[in-house]
């Protein structure tokens, strides 16, 4: 029996969405959703020490995302569109929850070192009353799987409301998980710095190379012993600013050298 097939035989009977996954050739499991095929595709993130010469680049973590298919889109949809699918409540918090499971399985069914990142929906933190994260660490733990080597991500557009975050943090943190907030711009950070405490922030490299706010935000967070990844960095020229202003952590389309194993992405088929 793959590792795939064990941890769906350890979800058989504690999660309501067993049935919407299945395995494609014992080593990738498949989402279905409304007639949706889901699949997962990573992306590594990495630390960066430099020495004399050449930085060195170390993997500390993977992002998962969801990419679909149906008979009408065989190119894919994307994320937005996906969700925009689930225009009811149930819907959302299955189609939300379900991605996670997704890309948990795949990910730890492959015995790679490191965080998995995963992105939590925003509709979902507003319709979750309380309590969040509870049922996904649940799942995790009928698998045997540990949710501390999971970072939920906190999407861009909850970071300005500070009473909610903290409590959504609080949350996530009572139910075994790591946090990661994306933050929409570098400023915002002096604001959530006195009243949280995530395991990593995360800012858009494009943002902070076009303020100029790179070194400033580098020194507060190092200060902070939190972790900033610059994420979406398409281009040397910007890898080399964002080195230079002294960052350590990166993720983006640059980066062509993931694990070959980690980096193959499963077709789904309708």
């Amino acid at each position: 029996m793959s590792t795939v097939e064990r941890l769906l035989d350890l979800l058989e009977g504690s999660s309501e969405l067993r049935p919407l996954l299945r395995t494609l050739d014992q080593q990738q499991v498949i989402g279905r959703f409304l007639n949706i095929d889901l699949t997962s595709k990573f992306q590594s993130i990495y630390e960066v020490s430099s020495n004399s010469q050449q930085p060195r680049y170390t993997t500390i973590g993977y992002e998962g995302w969801v990419r679909s298919f149906d008979a009408q889109n065989s190119e894919g949809l994307s994320p937005y569109n996906l969700f925009a699918r689930a225009a009811r409540e149930h819907e959302l918090i299955a189609l939300d929850r379900l991605c996670r499971t997704l890309h948990a399985i795949n990910f730890f069914s492959m015995s790679i070192p490191g965080f998995l990142f995963l992105n939590v929906h925003e509709r979902l933190l507003k319709n979750i009353k309380y309590d969040h994260g509870r049922t996904f660490a649940a799942i995790l733990i009928a698998m045997g799987l540990n949710p501390g080597q999971i970072v939920i991500e906190i999407p861009e557009a909850a970071a300005g409301h500070r009473t909610f975050l903290e409590f959504i943090l609080e949350n996530y943190h009572r139910n075994g998980f790591k946090v990661a907030i994306n933050l929409p711009s570098a400023g915002l950070i002096h604001n959530l710095a006195t009243l949280l405490e995530p395991d990593f922030y995360k800012i858009d490299a494009r943002i902070a190379c076009s303020d100029g706010s790179i070194s400033p935000l580098v020194d507060y967070t190092k200060h902070q012993s939190i972790p900033l990844i610059f994420k979406q960095i398409d281009s040397e020229e910007r890898l080399e600013t964002l080195l230079l202003a002294g960052a350590q952590y990166v993720q983006g389309k640059l980066f062509l050298t993931q694990t070959a194993q980690v980096d193959k992405e499963t077709i789904a088929y309708t």
